[in-house]
């Protein structure tokens, strides 16, 4: 008899225990699929900092032109003209609407000698000087040349008259228009003061275009 009720009472345990055990599993196999399967979304705040860019190291753009006068417009600080009267504002020498600089020379010669803002201009930087001239009268000669700080003269000066390999004989009535490399006037000081566009003569002249390139 007591064998028939131990029998029948692990009957009972050993199913209550397998529902026990099926029951406590099942919860567990639904959280773990819930956390598996459920997709994520991140949508990132509009107020988010772009990423720091770093610019490429690039090579210096080359100097351009440097005007020092052209249709009327002076640009250096002032000058120190000698023997001449000058008119930054001429209307004869140019195409009608234009402007030009006249240079009217007394007898014994004289010219127009601009000086640079600060009387220091570094020409390191540029190969050239150019100017343009229209003479009023034949066999005018110009004559340029420089001087650095403190009014001392520097390098060679040049002139520009028939067989000039810088651009045309100057001529009566016509724009003759001339680049000179800096080199030629072999300057020990690339800090200049003041340059001349001067003639040893009484003459008037129009000149345009003064400047300093690369």
């Amino acid at each position: 008899m007591k064998k028939l009720l131990f029998a029948a009472l692990l009957l009972i345990l050993v199913p209550f225990a397998h529902t026990q055990t099926l029951t406590s599993t099942a919860p567990k196999c639904t959280a773990v699929t819930t956390i598996t399967c459920q997709p994520v979304s991140v949508t990132l705040p509009s107020s988010t900092t772009p990423p720091v860019v770093t610019p490429p190291v690039t090579t210096p753009v080359p100097v351009g032109a440097a005007w020092v006068y052209q249709n009327g417009s002076f640009n250096w600080e002032g000058d120190y003209s000698f023997g001449a009267t000058i008119s930054y504002k001429d209307t004869a020498g140019g195409p009608t609407g234009t402007y030009d600089l006249k240079v009217v020379t007394t007898s014994g010669g004289g010219g127009w000698q601009p000086f640079a803002l600060g009387k220091q201009f570094d020409v390191r930087g540029f190969s050239k000087l150019t100017y343009c001239v229209k003479p009023t009268s034949a066999g005018l000669v110009i004559g340029t040349g420089f001087a650095a700080i403190n009014d001392v003269a520097d390098g060679n000066i040049i002139n520009i008259g028939a067989g000039t390999p810088y651009g045309p004989a100057p001529q009566a009535g016509v724009w003759g228009c001339y680049v000179i490399p800096l080199k030629d006037f072999a300057l020990t000081n690339p800090l200049i003061q003041k340059f001349t566009i001067a003639t040893g003569t009484g003459a008037t002249y129009y000149v345009d275009n003064v400047g300093f390139l690369p």
